[in-house]
């Protein structure tokens, strides 16, 4: 009968020692990239670990240059900057301001309230439908522009529904829009084109607009990082 070899304490089989050439993993072969470099010395190691350092930061700084790219290759503060939808809106935004300036401060008997909102109204359409008439590639390459023609839009609907509940002898309540941040749109419309603001007339219609002292110290603020850039207002 053969005999059997003898086990370990712990009851488990163990080869003979030291283990034989041929049974290694990687025997004939290189080893393992993780063993080679546990292999190299601490001077390898930490240029390796140098470089990889280096290729991250890389990697890195190139995201860094793409979102930065992406993120300003469009208009800085939604700026309405296309010379061709400046051209646009410049004829109806001159006869918008010539219109409120003969409408001059509202008067305070109803009907004849209704009948100057509705005049600033009418003369304030041409200036979106100016816009949103454009040809689609010139808005895609200046996106405030659109923006910019729907906040007027917005003004003018709420202008106009007050003006009908006025002269209907309704209840008339003017609320001012507001962009996401709760702050009054006139103040954004007024810095995306320069020049082409909501009547003070309409303004003034909302006795409590949203955020407007802190909208005018904020248009300041926005003034003189313009100026000290050199933008042309």
């Amino acid at each position: 009968m053969r005999r059997r070899r003898p086990a370990e304490p712990s009851g488990l089989w163990v080869p003979p020692h030291p283990m034989p050439r041929s049974t290694h993993p990687w025997d004939g072969a290189r080893p393992p990239a993780l063993v080679r470099f546990r292999r190299s010395g601490p001077w390898n190691q930490l240029a390796v670990i140098f470089l990889g350092v280096i290729a991250l930061a890389g990697v890195a700084l190139v995201g860094v240059v793409a979102w930065v790219f992406l993120t300003f290759r469009h208009d800085p503060l939604e700026l309405v900057d296309d010379d061709r939808i400046l051209t646009a809106v410049a004829e109806p935004c001159r006869e918008l301001t010539s219109v409120a300036d003969e409408v001059g401060p509202l008067s305070a008997d109803p009907a004849e309230q209704a009948e100057q909102v509705r005049r600033l109204v009418a003369a304030g359409r041409p200036v979106p439908a100016a816009v949103l008439e454009l040809p689609e590639d010139w808005l895609a390459g200046d996106q405030p522009a659109v923006g910019w023609a729907l906040d007027w839009t917005d003004v003018l609907d709420e202008a106009e529904r007050y003006a009908d509940a006025l002269a209907a002898g309704e209840p008339a309540v003017f609320s001012m829009p507001a962009s996401e941040d709760d702050y009054t749109v006139a103040y954004r419309m007024e810095v995306a084109v320069d020049g082409c603001r909501v009547p003070a007339a309409l303004e003034t219609l909302d006795p409590d607009p949203p955020r407007s002292a802190a909208v005018a110290d904020f248009a300041n603020k926005v003034h003189l990082v313009l100026d000290l850039e050199g933008e042309d207002w």
